[in-house]
């Protein structure tokens, strides 16, 4: 329980941050060329993501091997998340945008590849589905807290972001100081995978990464239609302003040339 509790934790480290806080952070430091921005932030920290978590789960297995385990990768990462953070509230330059994201995909993943891996090393066999199921609670709560904090508009986003690190930690911490427990060796069932079921695996991954791309197309479209009626309602103001002016120069209009006709 403690480590599916801890593995929300690790959710929390980024998706509020990605999915909403980032987002204003760039558009409050960047103005009109927030999306050139968000796409050079995005595409270096995809980069830096991959490296940092293929670099972490290796290190992560060297300590393994020397008897240290891999909780101390995890309590790098998250010291790591609680120095990252602050720099995205402080930065004011898209460069400082820009390596504050760096350090925090960093962290995240210097804290999520060995907590991943833990749960082959400590979970026992007949448990790691059971173990798996409660992961997916996750992003739900992840979700959850987003909306709290969006919920409270009148917090500043500095202290938001102050927030998001402490709450991933006192999630991830009881797991940390609980006793590494290795899981026990059992018997390995030695019949081969059928086919179909790799097919019926892989499947069931395509159906999961096609419903997350149809839910980041409809969370887009969403917002992309609020800001059309947000710029069809400027322009419905501005139409209605100049009409409500035009009487006025007719009227004015109408007065020169009875001037001039008097005169």
């Amino acid at each position: 329980m403690l480590y599916a509790v801890a593995s929300a934790g690790g959710v929390i480290a980024w998706l509020p941050l990605f999915s909403l806080l980032l987002p204003m952070r760039i558009e409050a430091v960047a103005g009109d060329a927030r999306i050139g921005l968000a796409t050079i932030v995005a595409v270096a920290g995809a980069i830096a993501a991959s490296v940092a978590n293929i670099a972490a789960g290796w290190a992560s297995d060297r300590s393994v091997e020397r008897g240290g385990g891999r909780r101390r990768w995890v309590t790098f990462g998250l010291a790591a998340l609680m120095l990252a953070y602050p720099a995205i509230a402080l930065a004011d330059t898209p460069m400082g945008i820009l390596a504050a994201v760096l350090g925090v995909q960093v962290a995240v993943n210097l804290l999520i590849a060995p907590l991943l891996a833990i749960m082959a090393d400590e979970v026992p066999e007949g448990q790691i589905g059971f173990a798996s199921s409660l992961l997916a609670f996750g992003a739900p709560l992840a979700s959850a807290f987003l909306a709290l904090l969006v919920a409270m508009p009148s917090i500043d986003i500095g202290i938001r972001l102050a927030v998001i690190p402490m709450f991933a930690a006192l999630l991830i911490l009881p797991f940390l100081f609980a006793r590494a427990v290795p899981a026990m060796p059992q018997a390995v069932d030695a019949t081969p995978t059928r086919p179909r079921d790799l097919a019926a695996a892989w499947f069931a991954r395509l159906l999961v990464q096609i419903a997350r791309a149809c839910r980041r197309r409809i969370h887009r479209l969403r917002h992309s239609r609020d800001g059309a009626r947000e710029q069809e309602g400027k322009n419905q103001q501005r139409r209605e302003h100049r009409d409500d002016r035009e009487p006025d120069a007719n009227i004015d209009r109408g007065h020169r040339h009875q001037q001039r006709k008097e005169r």
